[in-house]
């Protein structure tokens, strides 16, 4: 009997592609949702947000003039704005988790099955857990006083 089910892979092929962008307004969406999110301004919930999933989709091309890990440091600045703006530290935790709710939920509005997109951010695992890990660092080298 023939296997007709495609592979990871080829699933992949049938999915548009995501954007910073997209994760971004989805992002958002689910940021608007509680507090401390609720209440800002859109260009301080989204911080440096779309700087770090820039990086993380590489859509910005390397030079010799960059470090060559611009993921580790886009996060660290974007953690460290979290910082200047006075959120508390468990906040970047629930922005990661946010984030990627809002990867898996543009993927699945792009025609991913739930399936695919679990596995496309299993692919990213070690990223993502970069991104928060650099976030928080940065958050707690700054050079202002959190609120916790």
């Amino acid at each position: 009997m023939r296997d007709d089910r495609q592979s990871f892979f080829e699933q992949l092929r049938e999915v548009a592609l995501v954007t910073p962008s997209d994760i971004v307004d989805e992002w958002t969406a689910i940021a608007r949702r509680s507090e401390p999110w609720r209440s800002m301004p859109l260009d301080d919930l989204v911080g440096e947000l779309p700087a770090v999933l820039t990086a993380l989709f590489r859509e910005e091309p390397w030079s010799e003039h960059q470090n060559p890990n611009l993921l580790e440091l886009r996060a660290r600045s974007h953690g460290s704005f979290r910082r200047r703006q006075g959120i508390a530290a468990p906040a970047l935790t629930e922005e990661s988790v946010m984030l990627t709710a809002a990867l898996r939920a543009v993927l699945e509005f792009l025609g991913a099955s739930e399936s695919t997109s679990h596995d496309v951010v299993a692919l990213i695992e070690r990223d993502l857990g970069l991104v928060t890990r650099s976030a928080n660092a940065g958050y707690f080298d700054g050079p202002s006083s959190p609120r916790l």
